[in-house]
């Protein structure tokens, strides 16, 4: 759809797994289908250009101010696929929009890789060199095609290089995992296969600190048991560790800017079976934070569903409170709170075994969030669809409202004014028709699909938060 969901015409490839948008063009868009036949559209999907690669590519990642170049990981044929193990594979470059494709790097690992360009493309200071402009990072071992999964290794290495890998330079050794956010880098480092310590840079890689204490109390475990969110509003760094390596919870950490020193904020944070903590950040607004916290969590013992209860901080993560509820639904019933205490609301996050969307913000969209959750003392993981609501706030979470009933995909538009919801789960799934407001949720326009049925959403283009005319595409079948 570009004409905000207003009318619906249906996309031609099939089979499609992964979809890769320019941030330079948002017509332009790279469609994967997981095996060696892919698509090109640079017209938001009015034509399409079928390509083939040599090998299976996924995870392609677009240049920050190249248009027409982009990375893609390729996993290396001769490794065979083998229970426990990770296969290491090849960096492939292209350099017009996805029609070719040549490897410029072997022995990366999955995902391992990203352009490194540390301004904004409309920045006055931005370094155009060509050097600058085919930085690249990644993580590469020179041993075998196949490693043990699960395991630190202190054969990996953080590698950078400006000619396409004709040179490269170790920029740490024992790299296994990093996180780049701007000019901010953060490695975990294995001393060995059982002792990893966490690596901080804010000057690109150029010199590096360790953020782990003498006392060792930010410890982490094993792979995926730490995550990292980078507040550049509040020139904050916080990190999600888990607190042993079979828990599900994890201990929150709070820096400055540097990374150097670092305080605990908040415990017990759930810490998900897909690697990731239950933490987001408010967009648009300096220092709110969102997470949900695993109660019981030392007597849960895995018996019996998870409960949860979320917790909201306006002050870069000093306090924390419960999320106040709503006093009434959309239809006037009573949610029956009395006490924040015995009653509240809480959210689902990203990775929830259930699939309901997470909590949903924009930065030009100041202040509103879009969540699927219920009020209630708890939020279990065994509800059921019919007791879940998705809820607004206009206020960056101070206090919510139904929006409605069961749990529904929104995407904004026109600073938040223009609202689009399609229904997620059943009862309300595969609907044929998609709710739109113009006034912030208050009153819904209903539009129909015709014969098609829509399944999800996502908003296609970094000017849709903002454009009168946005471009959304649905999955549809």
């Amino acid at each position: 759809s570009t004409d905000g969901g207003v009318s619906w015409s249906r996309l031609s490839p099939q089979g499609v797994e992964e979809l890769a948008q320019s941030p330079l063009d948002p017509m332009l868009l790279f469609l994967l289908s997981g095996h060696t036949r892919h698509w090109i559209t640079s017209d938001g999907g009015a034509s399409f250009q079928q390509i083939h690669t040599p090998s299976r590519i996924g995870g392609v990642k677009w240049h920050p101010f190249e248009r027409a170049w982009a990375l893609a990981f390729a996993t290396d044929p001769s490794c065979a696929t083998k229970a426990g193990f990770t296969c290491m594979g090849h960096l492939m470059l292209t350099q017009d929009s996805g029609e070719s494709w040549r490897k410029i790097a072997d022995g990366v690992k999955p995902l391992g890789f990203e352009w490194q360009q540390h301004h904004d493309r409309n920045s006055v200071n931005l370094d155009r060199t060509e050097s600058s402009k085919r930085r690249i990072v990644l993580i590469r071992t020179s041993g075998e095609k196949r490693i043990p999964s699960g395991l630190w290794d202190t054969g990996y290495d953080l590698v950078g290089s400006g000619d396409w890998f004709q040179t490269s330079q170790v920029l740490l050794q024992g790299g296994n995992l990093f996180v780049s956010s701007g000019r901010m880098m953060f490695v975990v480092k294995a001393e060995s296969q059982a002792h990893v310590t966490l690596w901080v840079s804010s000057d690109g890689g150029g010199s590096w600190h360790s953020t782990t204490s003498s006392s060792n109390t930010m410890r982490i475990q094993k792979p995926h048991s730490f995550g990292v969110l980078h507040d550049p509003h509040e020139s904050a760094i916080l990190i999600a560790v888990k607190t042993s390596s079979g828990a599900d919870t994890s201990r929150l950490w709070i820096s400055g800017t540097a990374g150097r020193r670092w305080v605990p904020s908040i415990t017990d944070v759930h810490y998900g079976s897909e690697g990731v903590a239950d933490l987001e950040m408010v967009d648009g607004l300096a220092g709110v934070y969102l997470v949900n916290q695993l109660l019981g969590a030392k007597a849960w013992g895995r018996k019996g569903p998870k409960l949860l209860k979320t917790r909201i901080s306006f002050d870069r993560g000093a306090q924390w409170t419960h999320l106040s509820p709503p006093r009434s639904g959309v239809d006037g019933r009573s949610f029956g709170c009395t006490s924040s205490d015995q009653c509240s609301l809480s959210l689902f996050f990203a990775n929830n075994p259930l699939q309901y969307p997470p909590p949903y913000s924009l930065a030009s969209a100041v202040g509103l969030v879009v969540a699927v959750g219920a009020v209630s003392k708890h939020l279990s993981m065994d509800i059921k669809p019919a007791q879940v609501s998705t809820f607004f706030s206009r206020d960056a979470g101070h206090s919510w409202v139904e929006l409605q009933r069961g749990s529904w995909q929104c995407a904004f538009g026109d600073h938040g004014a223009l609202l689009v919801a399609v229904p997620h789960i059943a009862p309300y799934h595969n609907s044929r028709n998609i709710l739109v407001s113009t006034d912030e949720g208050t009153t819904w326009t209903k539009h129909p699909l015709g014969s098609m049925y829509v399944s999800g959403i996502f908003t296609v283009g970094h000017l849709s938060a903002i454009s009168r005319r946005p471009t959304l595409l649905s999955l549809i079948h």
